[in-house]
C-alpha cells in the first residue's frame, strides 16, 4: 500500500486556520479507539505504525480467547470473510435484494393513475387488478426499492414491454374494423389514440407506440406491428439477461450465514486485508497517520488506534444491515469511543434496518459518537433521505453528527448531499489524497478532531462533542452558493438542475468545522487546560527473549518477520546470507569500526520498512552486510539492531520483565531529567556513560550486545594499575562483535580484579572480575541489568539507571572463566584465546572437547558455550593441533 497522503488543500483553513502546524505535533492525554466501519485495512501499512487497534484479550492462535464469537479478531472483524480465510469483494445492491424478495408480490404490476393493472398471461390482455393489501409496502417497492433497483427496472422493462405489445395487438383489432382492408399507418392510430382519451391506461401507453414507429423506422402500422412482435420484447428480455448476469446474488452462500437472521453471528474472518483496503488505510491516515515516522504527511490526531470493521465490498454493491448492526455493536463492546461509518444506503427495508436502529441506541447508551457521511449523489436530504442518520423512531440520537465534504473555497463539494435538517455540518474533503475526494474523507476529518478533543478532555459525552463542534464551526450562513441537485416530486426522482442556495439551508450549523475553535471552547468548558501545553507520551512494550546472553526481538523487514539481537554497543546489521531475503539493497563497501578501533571492509546499504513494534517504524534504514555465521544460524536470528535505530525514542530495558519500553517523544512520565547521567553518544550512537571504576571516573559504553558484566579497555586499565591487581595473564585474537573475526595479530589479555564500581544511581559492585583486552572502549554488559532497570534517553543524551535496591553486590564469584576461548573461524574450531599456564597456543585448531567431537559441529560458539555448561567440574580436557592425527590432549580448567 502506498504511503498515506493526508488531505491539503485551502480548505483547511476553515477547519483550523493557522493552528494547524502546532496542532499537527500535539497528541493528547488520552487513546482514543476509532471503529471504521466499512473498507479493509493494511495493519501494516508504514503511515499506520502504532495507529492499529489490538484486542488486548486476543491471541493469535486460532481461538476465541475473549469469548466474543470471533476466533483471533487482533485487529478488527471482516463480516464478509469466508470460512477459508477468503474475502468477498462484491455484493449485491440493496435495491436489486430488496426487489427479488418483494418481486412476487408486487412486479407483476403496473401502477397508473392510483389504479393496479397486470398482464392476464392466458388472454394476454392487459386488467385491472385489486390494489395490493399492504400498500405502505407496495409504495415502498415502486418509489424506493425500483429507482435503486437495475435488476428491477430491467425485469420490469420486460413486462412493460409485453404489456405495450398486448396493447398493440388490441388496438390492432380496433383499427381494422375501423379502417377494413386499408394499409394502417400511423396517422391512423392517432385518429384513434390522440392523447386526450379520458382512459389514462390508453393515454399510458400511446406514447410507448409513437416510440415503436420510431424504433421500427417507419410510419406504416404493419412494420411497426412487426417490430413488436418479433424485436420488442425480445430486446428488453436480452437487457434483462445481461442485468441478470451482471448482478451478484446469493453471496451470503459464501460467507455461510443467514444475512436475516441477527442471532446468526458465526461468520467472517480476521482477514481485513481487500482490495479496497486502500480506501480504508487513506481514511485512517486522514485521522490517525503517525507523527514523526519519517514518512507520509501527519493527520488530524496522534491518540488514535483504528478497529477496523469491514462490511463494504470491494468493486461493487452495498452493505447488508445485519452487518452494519453486528460492526456497531463490536466497535461498542471492544472500547471504541468513535465510530465512523462508511456508505450509507438510499433504502433501508424492514425490520432489517430496526437492527441497525437498535445498534445505534446501544451506542447512544454507551457514550460512543458516531460520525456519518451524508454521500455524494447531489441528493436534498429532505425528499431523499439516506440511512443510516441521526433520527431513528422520529427522534433524534444524541450520539450521531452527519457531515458533507467542502471544497477550498468553502463551498459544498459539487455532488453532495444536503439538507438543513438531516445534514449537520461541512468539512474538508476535497483535496491531494490520491485525487479522492468527498464526504467518507470529510468525516475522517470531523473523527480525527473528535478524537484529538476526546484525548484531551475524555469526560465529553457524545452530545456534547456534537454541540461543541457544531456551535464552534466558521460561519457560512448568509453566504450564497451555487449547487446542483436532483428535483424530486412526489417522492419520484427527476433530472439534475442547479440552483442558488443560502448555507444555511444547506446543513443545520451553516458552517464548517474549525478545529481550532474547537479545541479553544472545550479547554474552556471542559478543563481550562490549554491543549498545547499537552502532549501525549507514546508507549509501546516490545518483548524479547533471552538466548545465550543475548536480547532477541521480533520485527518485520518488508513485511517479513525477523529475530534481531539487540545491540546497544552494535548497529544495524543484515547476515549475508539473509539479504535477499528481506530485500536489503547493498550500495557500496564501506568499513566498519567496532570499539577496538580495527577498521574491516563490510558492504553497506538500506532495507525498507523496518518496524520494531507499533512506534519504531522505519521507510528506510541504513544496515551493515556482515558474514553469515552459524552463531546468528543457531540462534535463528537475522542480524541485530542497534542504538541507531531507537534513536529517536527512549528505551527502557526491563530484563526481570524481559521486555523493552519505548515512549515518545518524552521518557516515561514522573521521571526527571535530574535522575539522569549525560552519555555520550558516537558516531554509531552507542551510549557512553561515566561510570567510577577503582576510584576513578571512566566513560563506559553500555553494551547490550555483551554477556558479561564489565570489559576493562587496555588503556583504561593502564590508568587504573596502582588500585588493581593482575591476576593471570594470556595471549589471544581480538575479535569483532560475533562470529570469529580475526584481528590482525594476537595480544595479551589479564584477568583482573576491580575493587569498587559504582553505576549511576549510587548502586556499587565489589570484587569485580574483568579480562583486559586490546579494547579502547571499556564496556559494562547486560549483567548490570539483572540489578534495575536502564533507561536510555537518546533524543537528549541521558542514561538513568534504576536499582532494585541500594544494597552493595559482591561480585566475587562471577566470571569464573575457562582458561581457553574458542570460536569457528574458517570453517573449523579454533583456540581464540589462551589465558595463563597452559599446554595450548592461540591459533591451534580444536577437535575435541571433553569427549564430543567437533568435526562435524555446527559452526556456531553456541556449541562451545553448551559443551562448558554440561561440564560440572572444574577441569576438563581437549584435542588440540593443526593435523588431527598429529593431535594431543591437553587439560583446561576454570580460573
Amino acid at each position: 500500500m502506498k504511503k498515506v497522503i493526508f488531505i491539503v488543500s485551502l480548505c483547511l483553513l476553515y477547519i483550523i486556520g493557522n493552528a494547524l502546524p502546532p496542532l499537527k505535533t500535539q497528541e493528547a492525554a488520552k487513546t482514543v479507539t476509532v471503529a471504521l466501519i466499512g473498507y479493509g485495512m493494511d495493519v501494516k501499512q508504514e503511515d499506520l505504525a502504532g495507529a492499529i487497534w489490538t484486542n488486548p484479550k486476543e491471541e493469535p492462535n486460532g481461538k476465541d480467547d475473549d469469548h466474543n464469537g470471533y476466533i483471533d479478531d487482533l485487529h478488527g472483524w471482516n463480516f464478509l470473510g469466508t470460512p477459508d480465510g477468503k474475502s468477498l469483494n462484491r455484493l449485491s445492491r440493496v435495491g436489486d435484494r430488496e426487489f427479488f424478495r418483494l418481486k412476487d408480490k408486487y412486479a407483476h404490476c403496473v401502477f397508473v393513475n392510483n389504479k393496479c393493472y397486470t398482464l392476464d398471461t392466458l388472454t394476454q390482455q392487459v386488467v385491472e387488478t385489486a390494489l395490493p393489501a399492504n400498500r405502505a409496502e407496495f409504495d415502498y417497492f415502486r418509489n424506493e426499492v425500483l429507482p435503486e433497483a437495475p435488476i428491477g427496472g430491467s425485469y420490469m422493462g420486460v413486462l412493460f414491454a409485453k404489456m405495450v405489445v398486448a396493447f398493440v395487438h388490441d388496438a390492432d383489432r380496433t383499427l381494422r374494423q375501423k379502417y377494413p382492408g386499408k394499409a394502417l399507418t400511423k396517422r391512423d392510430f392517432e385518429t384513434v389514440y390522440d392523447g386526450h382519451s379520458p382512459d389514462t391506461l390508453i393515454n399510458f401507453f400511446a406514447g410507448s407506440v409513437q416510440l415503436l414507429f420510431m424504433s421500427a423506422g417507419s410510419e406504416n402500422w404493419d412494420a411497426m406491428l412487426q417490430f413488436a412482435d418479433t424485436g420488442y420484447v425480445r430486446h428488453q428480455e436480452r437487457g434483462y439477461e445481461r442485468q441478470l448476469r451482471s448482478t451478484f446474488l446469493g453471496e451470503r452462500k459464501y460467507i455461510g450465514d443467514n444475512p436475516y437472521d441477527i442471532n446468526d453471528k458465526s461468520y467472517g474472518n480476521n482477514n481485513l486485508a481487500s482490495a479496497n483496503a486502500g480506501q480504508g488505510v487513506m481514511l485512517a491516515g486522514i485521522i490517525a497517520g503517525r507523527y514523526n515516522n519519517y514518512t507520509g504527511r501527519d493527520s488530524m490526531a496522534g491518540n488514535v488506534k483504528i478497529m477496523t470493521l469491514r462490511i463494504n465490498a470491494d468493486f461493487y454493491g452495498e452493505p447488508y444491515m445485519k452487518d452494519m448492526a453486528n460492526a456497531i455493536r463490536y466497535a461498542v463492546d471492544h472500547g471504541a469511543g468513535i465510530i465512523q461509518l462508511g456508505k450509507t444506503n438510499a433504502i433501508y427495508p424492514q425490520p432489517w434496518s430496526k437492527w441497525v436502529d437498535e445498534a445505534l441506541r446501544y451506542a447512544e447508551e454507551k457514550g460512543v459518537l458516531v460520525v456519518i457521511p451524508m454521500m455524494d449523489l447531489s441528493y436534498n436530504l429532505d425528499d431523499k433521505p439516506f440511512y443510516p442518520g441521526k433520527y431513528v423512531d422520529g427522534g433524534v440520537l444524541s450520539n450521531v453528527i452527519t457531515v458533507a465534504a467542502s471544497d477550498a473555497g468553502g463551498n459544498p463539494y459539487s455532488t453532495v448531499n444536503f439538507s438543513n435538517k438531516e445534514l449537520d455540518l461541512f468539512a474538508p474533503g476535497v483535496g491531494e489524497y490520491a485525487l479522492n475526494s468527498g464526504s467518507e474523507f470529510a468525516a475522517s476529518v470531523l473523527t480525527g478532531v473528535a478524537a484529538l478533543i476526546k484525548g484531551h478532555y475524555p469526560e465529553i459525552t457524545p452530545a456534547a462533542m456534537r454541540k461543541l463542534l457544531m456551535e464552534t464551526v466558521t460561519p457560512r450562513d448568509e453566504a450564497e452558493v451555487e449547487k446542483s441537485f436532483v428535483m424530486y416530486h412526489n417522492g419520484v426522482k427527476g433530472r439534475r438542475v442547479r440552483d442558488v442556495f443560502m448555507f444555511k439551508d444547506l446543513c443545520v450549523s451553516g458552517g464548517i468545522l474549525n478545529a481550532e475553535k474547537a479545541l479553544a471552547e472545550a479547554g474552556k468548558r471542559y478543563g481550562g487546560h490549554a491543549v498545547r501545553e499537552q502532549i501525549q507520551r507514546k508507549t509501546d512494550t516490545i518483548p524479547f527473549e533471552i538466548l545465550q546472553g543475548k536480547f532477541i526481538i521480533e520485527a518485520t523487514i518488508n513485511g517479513k518477520l525477523a529475530r534481531l539481537i539487540m545491540d546497544t554497543g552494535g548497529i544495524t546489521t543484515l547476515t549475508s546470507d539473509t539479504v535477499n531475503h528481506y530485500g536489503a539493497t547493498v550500495s557500496n563497501i564501506g568499513t566498519f569500526a567496532d570499539v577496538n578501533k580495527a577498521r574491516l571492509n563490510f558492504g553497506t546499504g538500506t532495507v525498507e520498512h523496518l518496524h520494531i513494534g507499533d512506534l519504531l517504524v522505519w521507510k528506510s534504514a541504513n544496515v551493515t552486510v556482515v558474514p553469515g555465521n552459524g552463531f546468528f544460524r543457531t540462534l535463528g536470528v537475522a542480524g541485530t539492531v542497534g542504538g541507531d535505530i531507537f534513536q529517536p525514542v527512549c528505551l527502557t530495558i526491563d530484563k526481570r520483565n524481559k521486555q523493552f519500553i519505548i515512549t515518545y517523544p518524552y521518557r516515561p512520565k514522573g521521571i526527571s531529567r535530574s535522575d539522569g547521567t549525560p552519555m555520550e553518544l558516537g558516531e554509531y550512537i552507542q551510549p557512553k556513560v561515566p561510570m567510577t571504576i577503582g576510584g576513578k571516573s571512566i566513560n563506559v559504553l553500555f553494551d547490550t550486545g555483551m554477556p558479561d558484566f564489565l570489559a576493562l579497555g587496555q588503556q583504561d586499565y593502564a590508568g587504573l594499575k596502582s588500585s588493581t591487581e593482575v591476576q593471570q595473564t594470556g595471549y589471544g585474537f581480538m575479535h569483532v562483535g560475533i562470529g570469529g573475526i580475526k584481528s590482525a595479530r594476537p595480544d595479551t589479555l589479564y584477568k583482573v580484579n576491580v575493587p569498587v564500581m559504582t553505576a549511576p544511581g549510587g548502586k556499587a559492585f565489589r570484587n569485580v572480575n574483568t579480562m583486559i583486552t586490546p579494547n579502547e572502549q571499556t564496556l559494562v554488559g547486560q549483567v548490570l541489568l539483572d540489578y534495575g532497570r536502564v533507561m536510555l534517553d537518546y533524543p537528549r543524551g541521558l542514561f538513568y539507571f534504576f536499582p532494585y535496591d541500594d544494597e552493595p553486590v559482591d561480585m566475587t564469584a562471577l566470571n569464573r572463566l575457562w582458561n581457553v576461548r574458542i570460536l569457528p573461524i574458517d570453517g573449523h574450531f579454533e583456540v581464540t584465546a589462551a589465558i595463563g599456564d597452559c599446554d595450548f597456543r592461540t591459533g591451534e585448531r580444536v577437535w575435541n572437547i571433553n569427549g564430543t567431537d567437533l568435526t562435524a559441529a555446527e559452526q556456531s560458539e553456541l556449541v562451545i558455550d553448551r559443551i562448558f555448561a554440561s561440564i560440572s567440574k572444574d577441569t576438563a580436557w581437549m584435542l588440540v593441533g593443526n593435523d588431527r592425527k598429529k593431535s594431543r590432549k591437553v587439560t583446561i580448567r576454570k580460573i
